[in-house]
């Protein structure tokens, strides 16, 4: 059985790589519609908006990873 810490971790993953999903969809959806040259700010707005979303998933991953060292899972 799991840890409150270890399922607290796993939650917000899964909340952050949900997010990453459906960023990744607008900007799809964006690009599909070939957006005009002045809007080219948007679609980098949308990307780092989605690496911030990866890099969430992939802290708090590592968090878990160590804590299995300190902690019963």
């Amino acid at each position: 059985m799991i840890d409150q810490f270890t399922f607290d971790k796993a939650e917000e993953i899964a909340e952050a790589l949900h997010e990453q999903g459906a960023l990744a969809d607008v900007l799809v959806s964006i690009l599909g519609n070939r957006l005009p040259q002045e809007d080219e700010r948007l679609v980098h707005g949308l990307l780092h908006a989605q690496l911030h979303c990866r890099n969430r998933a992939v802290a708090a991953a590592t968090c878990i990873a160590k804590s299995g060292a300190s902690h019963d899972l």
